[in-house]
């Protein structure tokens, strides 16, 4: 299916070259806060209140992202700098994760 959506906006959506990696990245950044608020969801009661909070302010602050391309601020370069604040948010979070889960035991 999804093959079949990509040949049909490549074949019927004019932009698809200039505008599909603008959407598709806001996509993907919406689905990893979404899963972040999960999984702070589900671990909630088994950490800090003030790591739970910090989790959920990367996550705001990602759907916030989600507004850089419709400012006029960075011109051309908005896909890039969304991109790139975005990814400093996830680093932010990853590694928060690992430091919190650094001496977990694997089973």
């Amino acid at each position: 299916m999804v093959l079949l959506a990509a040949s049909w906006l490549i074949e019927n959506w004019g932009d698809f070259y200039t505008r599909a990696h603008g959407f598709a990245a806001v996509l993907m950044f919406a689905f990893l806060a979404a899963a972040i608020l999960t999984n702070t969801r589900n671990q909630r009661g088994t950490r800090s209140s003030a790591l739970t909070r910090t989790y959920v302010v990367i996550a705001v602050m990602m759907a916030l992202g989600a507004f850089i391309p419709l400012s006029s601020i960075f011109g051309e370069h908005a896909i890039f700098t969304q991109e790139a604040y975005e990814i400093t948010l996830f680093v932010v979070y990853w590694s928060l994760q690992t430091l919190e889960n650094w001496n977990e035991e694997i089973v």
